[in-house]
């Protein structure tokens, strides 16, 4: 009995061989895909990671900065900065907390830096989040700048509770709790 159809094994051969390289093809890209999300995983997680910890190193230094103690050497520096003769004791407390600032600048520093990278990663939400410690530091500076010479009690004492944490409940402790929560929150999946 004789075949009716001819087989071209070379031409069977060419075919398997470019079923092969689809096959093969098809496999190589479901791994790059894979790879491709592990990378972007990998590279949220350290986003993350880097940027709770300037997060939270720079919540602990506003607890140093609003610390209502204030040593000996850093009235001793206060006073030899200023101008007046006897600076008065509102303006030897401003100046202490802008050298408690400027003291710690990286931290401040630190979360500029992640700024953004943390808006690419996970958007503006979460950078807000972040920069809700740069406004805080701020509020404080503002507070410090305004608080020499003033006079209004009502409002030196709005001023003394925004550099001075006084309890967990002032309003600048519970917008750094908010925030702090709202980045866990954010990054949970990565701690």
């Amino acid at each position: 009995m004789e075949w009716a159809y001819r087989i071209d094994w070379q031409a069977l051969a060419g075919f398997t061989n470019a079923g092969a390289i689809v096959v093969v093809a098809i496999i190589a890209g479901s791994k790059f895909d894979e790879w491709k999300k592990q990378f972007r995983y990998r590279r949220n997680a350290e986003r993350a990671e880097r940027a709770l910890l300037a997060f939270y190193e720079a919540e602990q230094a506003i607890g140093e900065v609003r610390s209502p103690m204030s040593f000996a050497h850093e009235s001793d520096r206060a006073r030899e900065e200023l101008d007046a003769a006897d600076p008065d004791r509102q303006s030897i407390q401003a100046q202490i907390f802008f050298h408690r600032l400027f003291d710690r600048q990286e931290k401040w520093d630190a979360v500029v830096s992640e700024l953004a990278p943390i808006r690419f990663g996970f958007g503006p939400d979460t950078s807000d989040a972040l920069r809700e410690i740069l406004k805080v530091t701020r509020s404080i500076q503002v507070a410090a700048q305004m608080y020499p010479g003033t006079e209004d009690g009502e409002f030196r004492q709005k001023l003394e509770r925004d550099f001075w944490k006084t309890n967990d409940q002032d309003e600048l402790s519970v917008r750094l709790v908010q925030a702090r929560e709202k980045l866990e929150k954010a990054f949970e999946e990565f701690t």
